[in-house]
């Protein structure tokens, strides 16, 4: 689960703080427990309140305002994206944070991904054996979410077109746009007449082994104008099945030609 640690803080409380203590502490907190506990997504510290300018409407029109969106003397300070393994875990990383009483806290709020772009997964296999794994559509079924049955007219490759069966749908043609073997391939499948989906599959060695898997799609808006605005999210949430289903595969095959 991906979970957002929102750093509120009390400016008075702030500027009588020394920096160089908040920053070690701050930086210690990163490389010891976040690093050790979590997959740290991406971290951000924010400019100071009198930098932001806020947008509001007013009298028809967006107004431009001087300040942070909320009028408080608690400011968000900065933010780290964390993907933990429940609430629990989360709550746990966050109390082990060295902040100083009175200057303020923690808010940690759970991350909708449904609407992720570009989900990904590090897995124990080898970019050569999930490459094997996408080479070969007999497999696909295995592990592709909502695909029944796929074949390619040829070799796998740039190029290459075939087709795909969903369940309860007609077969949906598709054309390898790009293929760089072990690293990555470029995807585009016909949902309709209107509507061309675009998917990027990269695999990135991870240091001391095994492979990041991204999938990555480009979502046309006829598909939602066709199926519906549901369509994105349960389309990301099969991106996720597949890419566990893909990984869990690929071990396997690892495991039996050990």
């Amino acid at each position: 689960m991906i979970f957002l640690f929102s750093y509120v803080n009390d400016l008075d409380a702030l500027a009588r703080t020394p920096r160089e203590k908040l920053v070690e502490d701050h930086v210690g907190f990163y490389y010891d427990v976040l690093q050790q506990r979590s997959r740290v997504v991406t971290s951000c510290e924010l400019g100071a309140p009198d930098q932001a300018r806020s947008v509001f409407p007013e009298g028809g029109d967006m107004v431009v305002r001087d300040g942070p969106a909320q009028a408080a003397d608690w400011v968000l300070g900065g933010f780290h994206l964390l993907e933990c393994a429940d609430m629990d875990e989360a709550l746990a990383i966050a109390r082990a944070y060295p902040m100083p009483e009175g200057l303020g806290g923690i808010e940690v709020r759970p991350v909708r991904v449904t609407w992720e772009e570009a989900p990904s997964i590090d897995s124990p296999a080898s970019p050569a054996t999930i490459w094997r794994l996408y080479r070969d559509p007999d497999t696909w079924p295995e592990w592709k979410s909502a695909v029944e049955d796929a074949h390619l007219d040829g070799d796998f490759g740039a190029g290459a077109t075939g087709e795909l069966q969903p369940p309860g749908r007609q077969p949906m043609t598709f054309r390898v746009v790009e293929a760089d073997e072990n690293a990555r391939y470029v995807s585009d499948t016909r949902l309709s007449e209107t509507a061309v989906l675009r998917m990027e599959h990269r695999l990135t060695p991870l240091e001391g082994g095994g492979t990041r898997i991204t999938h990555s799609a480009t979502i046309p808006s006829g598909a939602l104008a066709e199926f519906g605005m549901e369509f994105r999210l349960a389309f990301n949430d099969g991106i996720r099945e597949t890419l566990r289903a893909l990984s869990e595969r690929a071990v396997e095959d690892e495991r039996g030609a050990a």
